[in-house]
């Protein structure tokens, strides 16, 4: 094993440090990593009498291409092959779990990593994650490119498995893939470019966070882990057999005849395949029983709109009750109690009706037998409702924010299934405590990230790299995530004070930030360009206003990414961070603007306030 010495610095730092996942403490008290090297291209060079890629580098090599590591842990080495995943078999995960499983059992060892070829790598991670009894993580890695390469992507990754293994966040996640700064759980990431150094994703759910360039981030807590006894030295065979047009299902009788003890079927659509390949589906029954109470609260939008025969346009047209009659099905999940609070469009909601509103499904959430509250809603400004009632209504049950993309004279009208879907995850026990959610085109989304992409289509609601938290499938609701970043806000005034976002574009001049403080703003927010960067006269224009106590937020117009004060020229982040400029993380200026809103309540203090977006 290589010898690193870590620098010894101050403890103030070293607390400030250890609090950002990046541990730069003395030698003797930095954690210690398992590093497992199995292989793979992170571990290849190009032959020169081949022309191409092969094994040629240990996991010592490896750890020597980036001394910055030993600033994070003290490294250990375990060579435990060096072949491409392609090799990868169920005796050589056997060999790795034994070995991840006897270090992890070490007190000062924090976490292991796994140096992987990526063309089987997900396979193994999953292997890991069920077959590993620990809370601490285990990080798979891999790399595009080879070690010949100029650009070289192992060792960014084996820095930031490492900075993952140190973060207290990354317990009782499981095993992680970690490539590209971007943080996958075992169960749902998959390969999905054959070269690209962003190639592991996890489909609809998203990441679970990101080794950002300060710290890592946890945004996803993964909900469906299991852990399954590895009682044997050899596992059973199990043959995987594709369906396509035409099969005739002779795979699968070979598979048999060989000694399968098992098929897993690689089916088509919804899980069909043709005759020959035909297998009994069971799906299960629901037995009647007494059923729950579900709020609804009807506020407007197009869920509750008719197209008026003399306009000629959607206008608001239909009632709670009337959108309930439209689903008689939903008699059968809960008994719903309908509350028409208002029929406007959403671009009418303001913080009065977000108040009225949160006082509404406060006092329904605090009734036993109320399972949870849906909250009917237009979808222009439907995910800063969501927010504002995430952060102000303190319970365990769900709220589901439901609205529609098509009006209720529309053949194709959305908002019956949309409700349907809300009351199956009011009802599902899964559903507590994850605050304020979006459910349309049967995606669920988390208040905190959820935006409104597309002005039509009914897939609309993303949450960006993070992904949906679950899905209301046709047999079921299921949950793969659960939302790390939330927070209680208690909502102490009746009104709340007055905050304007002002947008940063090229030759913004900053008369709008004056315009927003002579007429009375108590905050600014600044939608700003990139990690959160203005002009010279936008800076000139907010640079006084945290001295004036007037909070001002920088977010960023880019949909995904953190804010970060990076940039040191005038009105680069870091210029505008030393004015006493608050950063808002990854939350959208319209997101940024409700948080700031309801800080303002208690604080005016930049410091403070910045704490709760830290959060």
């Amino acid at each position: 094993m290589r010898d690193f010495s870590g620098k010894t610095i101050c403890s103030v730092l070293a607390v400030l440090l250890l609090a950002l996942c990046l541990p730069g403490v003395a030698k003797a008290e930095l954690p210690v990593v398992k590093f497992i090297a199995t292989g793979g291209t992170i571990a290849m060079k190009i032959d020169p009498v081949k022309k191409a890629p092969v094994p040629a580098i240990s996991g010592e090599d490896l750890v020597a291409t980036v001394p910055e590591i030993s600033k994070v842990a003290r490294i250990e080495v375990l060579n435990l092959s060096n072949v491409p995943s392609d090799y990868m078999d169920p005796e050589r995960w056997i060999s790795l779990q034994k070995a991840a499983t006897e270090a992890l059992a070490r007190p000062e060892v924090a976490g292991v990593i796994v140096s992987h070829g990526t063309d089987t790598l997900e396979e193994t991670a999953y292997f890991l994650d069920l077959t590993v009894k620990s809370d601490k993580p285990i990080v798979l890695i891999g790399a595009q490119r080879n070690a010949s390469e100029s650009d070289f992507d192992g060792p960014r990754n084996l820095l930031n498995a490492a900075r993952i293994c140190v973060c207290p966040d990354a317990r009782s996640k499981g095993s992680m893939i970690c490539l590209n700064n971007q943080i996958n759980a075992a169960r749902e990431a998959t390969k999905t470019h054959t070269s690209d150094v962003e190639t592991f994703k996890s489909g609809d759910y998203g990441f679970l966070g990101v080794a950002d360039h300060d710290r890592v981030i946890f945004y996803r807590e993964p909900l469906r882990r299991q852990y399954i006894e590895l009682s044997q030295t050899t596992l059973p065979d199990v043959e995987i057999v594709p369906m396509y047009g035409g099969a005739d299902g002779k795979m699968v009788k070979a598979a048999v005849a060989a000694g399968a003890k098992g098929i897993v079927i690689q089916a088509l659509g919804w899980g069909n395949v043709n005759i020959p390949m035909y297998e009994a589906l069971c799906l299960p029954g629901v037995a009647k029983a007494e059923l729950p109470v579900v709020k609804f609260i009807a506020t407007g939008g197009t869920i509750a709109m008719k197209i008026d025969p003399v306009k000629k346009a959607p206008v608001p047209a239909i009632s709670g009750e009337d959108l309930v009659a439209t689903v008689p099905e939903i008699s059968k999940v809960a008994r719903i109690e309908v509350l028409n609070l208002s029929n406007v469009p959403s671009d009418y909601m303001d913080p009065e009706r977000w108040i009225s509103l949160q006082k509404a499904a406060t006092e329904a959430l605090a009734r036993p037998e109320v399972a949870g509250v849906i909250v009917s809603h237009g979808t222009d400004t439907l995910e800063e409702t969501a927010y504002f009632l995430d952060l102000t209504v303190k319970s365990d049950k769900p709220i589901v924010l439901i609205g529609a993309q098509r009006n209720a004279s529309e053949s194709d009208f959305d908002g019956p299934r949309n409700l349907l879907n809300a009351a199956r995850i009011c009802v599902c026990p899964d559903a507590r405590s994850k605050g304020s959610m979006i459910c349309l085109n049967n995606q669920i989304n988390a208040a905190r990230e959820a935006t409104k992409t597309h002005t039509s289509d009914v897939e609309t609601f993303k949450s960006g790299d993070y992904g949906f938290l679950g899905v209301a499938d046709h047999d079921r609701v299921i949950f793969y995530r659960e939302p790390l970043r939330r927070q209680y806000i208690e909502l102490s005034q009746t009104t709340l004070p007055d905050v304007e976002i002002v947008p940063m574009y090229g030759g913004a001049d900053g008369k709008m930030v004056k315009a927003a403080v002579a007429a009375g703003a108590k905050g600014i927010v600044i939608q700003a360009l990139g990690w959160g960067n203005v002009n010279i006269p936008m800076y000139e224009a907010v640079k006084d206003l945290p001295s004036k106590g007037i909070p001002v937020v920088i977010t960023s117009r880019v949909p995904n990414g953190r804010v970060l004060p990076n940039y040191g020229f005038i009105g680069g982040g870091k210029t505008l961070k030393d004015t006493g400029a608050i950063f808002a993380d990854n939350l959208s200026p319209q997101k940024a603007r409700i948080l700031l809103m309801l800080a303002l309540q208690k604080t005016s203090k930049a410091e403070d306030i910045q704490k709760l977006f830290d959060k």
